[in-house]
């Protein structure tokens, strides 16, 4: 039988404990490719792999996870940074990535992530995903009531929004001014804590607050 091999896909900058990784043996061995700047991402993987391992200093983490669910949505995605960042810790997950670990993480811990990443678990520690147990339900509940005060209209905006329209389109569509669009828009992301249009069709479309474009 063929020895197991792990794809893992460095983005952003090599670490002490990557760069150990590369010298180190042990089962299932790792095949390390990389690293690559985040915006070269956007043009695919050039060859499939099983863990993408994103490392620190890059900008916009949510937009690098985001990027390769899209162009390899069967990648693990794990993040290098701060885990008692609960902060971090939701928008990685909520990205749809599977973890954050530690940056100065030693290499035989990073190497254990990486197997537990590609193995499909859900990579933190005791501490952090008991935090993240916590934190979802009070998320939920606060959804929830945010999710009840939307009122109709500001459901149909919300509708338009899922739909890929845009502001004109939403007005044409509802028979209201763009003006007015663009104050129910306001008025959503507040009532749902979201700081732009995508996180709220994200999240409605968790809550099942609109339909999914087919």
């Amino acid at each position: 039988m063929a020895e197991r091999t792990v794809r893992v896909l460095l983005v952003g900058r090599a670490t002490p404990a990557t760069a150990a990784l590369r010298a180190a043996g042990g089962r299932p061995r790792l095949r390390l490719i990389g690293p690559v700047p985040p915006e070269a991402l956007g043009s695919g993987l050039g060859a499939p792999v099983d863990v993408v391992l994103l490392t620190p200093g890059i900008d916009d983490l949510t937009e690098a996870i985001l990027t390769l669910r899209r162009v390899e949505p069967r990648a693990r995605v794990l993040v290098q940074g701060p885990p008692e960042a609960s902060e971090l810790v939701h928008a990685v997950l909520a990205a749809g990535g599977c973890g954050v670990v530690p940056a100065d993480l030693d290499p035989a811990s990073l190497r254990d992530a990486l197997v537990r990443a590609a193995a499909g678990e859900l990579v933190l520690g005791d501490r952090e995903l008991h935090a993240l147990v916590v934190g979802i339900a009070e998320a939920r509940s606060r959804r929830a009531a945010a999710s009840a005060s939307l009122t109709a209209r500001e459901l149909e905006v919300l509708q338009g929004l899922s739909d890929g329209l845009g502001t004109g389109e939403i007005a044409e569509r509802l028979g209201i001014s763009p003006g007015t669009v663009q104050s129910h828009v306001k008025n959503v992301l507040a009532k749902l804590g979201v700081h732009s249009k995508v996180e709220a069709v994200r999240l409605a479309w968790r809550e099942g607050l609109v339909a999914i474009p087919a």
